[in-house]
């Protein structure tokens, strides 16, 4: 892998705490948009964590994901500040919520960069940050930002189905066969 940003958002006590990013240097190399589009031919994976996942234990769960599936092209972890116990549901989903800003500042910083193919890959409540954001930016009328996107998947969405529908209309999606898929 060409790179791994480790983009990282963090929360205080407070939920109008603004989203931070941190970004890392692999192989010498500044991660982000620079150094993806230094791959050409290659697609960036943005991989956002879910629901009870800390920081380490997200980029370990994202490093296999593309580890197992030979991902070639640069790595972004997308981590949302995650409270990392399973008593705190609540405190995550308002995570995730607070978080869709910073991942739509990602993604259209991303996006723009020509000749960048970009997927992304939402586990859980990353599921649900995703098409929180995707739909956040149909709406702000940036449609065509979203038609550079490559590929969108859902590991075991944390989204009440009646949601997902509305958040799909909203991104002008028609909702056909499903396929669901269950590794272990």
């Amino acid at each position: 892998m060409c790179c791994c940003a480790l983009i990282r958002g963090t929360r205080g006590e407070s939920h109008s705490d603004i989203i931070h990013f941190r970004c890392w240097w692999w192989r010498g190399r500044r991660c982000g948009s620079q150094c993806a589009a230094s791959t050409p031919g290659q697609e960036a994976v943005v991989f956002v964590h879910g629901y009870n996942n800390g920081f380490a234990k997200a980029a370990y769960r994202h490093a296999q994901v593309a580890w197992d599936y030979e991902l070639k092209g640069p790595q972004i972890h997308f981590s949302w500040s995650s409270a990392a116990n399973p008593f705190e549901y609540t405190y995550d989903r308002d995570s995730v919520l607070i978080a869709r800003d910073a991942l739509a500042t990602l993604l259209r910083r991303l996006l723009r960069e020509d000749g960048l193919r970009v997927s992304l890959v939402g586990h859980s409540m990353g599921g649900l940050l995703i098409m929180e954001t995707l739909r956040q930016i149909a709406l702000s009328g940036d449609r065509a930002l979203l038609d550079r996107l490559s590929a969108t998947t859902l590991i075991s969405p944390d989204i009440d189905m009646d949601l997902f529908r509305a958040q799909a209309h909203a991104l002008g999606l028609k909702i056909g066969i499903c396929k669901f898929f269950k590794f272990f």
